[in-house]
């Protein structure tokens, strides 16, 4: 019986440091995060707000990294194909047994790999399997490393950088 007590205890302190630490720890940690995310939101608004823009609304589809952007006034282009939209870039050829594509040489994206012995059903004329895709396409998928350096290392190569 006298174990039962002491069980009993312990379970009941323990609930009530948690409880304490809610209070005088979490509860006031959560309201400076959340007024630390309203002040912030509002610093967006005013610069929104003198930028000239409406807040909520959207400035426009930003553009894939590389890509040329468009005149003021008219419409995004998007090349017709797949093989249009690989003409349209200097790239570097990948061709191995299992594996055919290429690199975009501006930013060094990897954004046109196919599989060359799986298609897309049974049929024998039937496309192959695409991994990657360029990013000028609706359905673009592409795999992009970057660099990272700090002020001493100077500049390093970024998405613009056009490898040869």
């Amino acid at each position: 019986m006298e174990n039962n007590r002491n069980f009993f205890i312990t379970i009941a302190l323990s609930v009530l440091i948690l409880a304490v630490w809610q209070y005088f720890y979490v509860l006031p940690r959560s309201e400076a995060q959340r007024e630390a995310a309203r002040v912030e939101q509002q610093r967006v608004e005013e610069q929104k707000k003198a930028a000239g823009t409406n807040p909520g609304t959207d400035t426009g589809t930003p553009a894939a990294p590389g890509a040329i952007p468009n005149a003021p006034g008219t419409d995004a282009v998007t090349p017709a194909g797949r093989e249009q939209a690989l003409a349209t870039t200097t790239r570097a050829r990948i061709d191995t047994p299992s594996l055919e594509g290429s690199i975009n040489l501006t930013g060094a994206r990897l954004d046109d790999l196919k599989l060359k012995h799986y298609t897309e059903t049974v049929d024998k004329n039937s496309p192959e399997i695409s991994l990657l895709n360029p990013a000028a396409l609706p359905n673009g998928y592409y795999a992009e490393i970057g660099f990272v350096g700090n002020d001493k290392t100077g500049a390093v190569p970024g998405p613009e950088t056009v490898w040869a």
